[in-house]
């Protein structure tokens, strides 16, 4: 006999090739007619070159409005893979799930710095140091595990304050 979690792993993949299933005929149907080019598609060289200059990757024949919506739809893809993988494993989906997670990849793109993919690393980390200190360390009325997403937005709040390109970001300079 199965236990609960196993289960829960089993249907995991169940829906996941089940979605796989679902999505790759029309993927090979869409690529065999044509109406989608695997090359501008799938490479990374393209996406990259999409995302460091538009108009350059347009005059190299690269269609940049195909790129950046099959980026976009890779995106909520994955997101919905993630949110099913989770609701699964806590035996629960609903639309507010990911809300917190969500804010909280916020807080870390910004304490790192917008724009800046070593930055968000980092400011994650510290994101997740300063919550487990806070909890560990802070007694009292404001401390333990009911604050520690308060926690957090008050580091948000002290970087907005003190250094608003947060800590690996540049200053952007406005030139007229």
């Amino acid at each position: 006999m199965l236990r609960r979690s196993q289960k829960t792993a089993w249907t995991a993949i169940v829906v996941a090739l089940a979605l796989a299933a679902m999505v790759a005929p029309a993927a090979h149907a869409a690529l065999a007619s044509g109406s989608v080019d695997a090359w501008d598609v799938w490479s990374p060289f393209v996406e990259q070159a999409v995302s460091q200059d538009q108009d350059t990757a347009r005059l190299m024949g690269i269609n940049v409005d195909r790129i950046i919506v099959v980026a976009f739809a890779l995106g909520a893809v994955l997101a919905a893979v993630a949110g099913v993988a989770q609701g699964l494993q806590n035996h629960n989906i609903n639309f507010r799930m990911g809300f917190l997670a969500g804010l909280k990849a916020f807080v870390a793109a910004v304490l790192g710095g917008i724009g800046n993919v070593a930055g968000a690393v980092v400011g994650g980390l510290l994101l997740g140091i300063v919550e487990a200190m806070a909890t560990q360390y802070i007694p009292g009325r404001f401390g333990g595990s009911p604050w520690k997403d308060v926690w957090a937005f008050v580091l948000l709040i002290l970087v907005l304050v003190f250094r608003p390109q947060g800590l690996f970001g540049e200053k952007a300079v406005d030139r007229a």
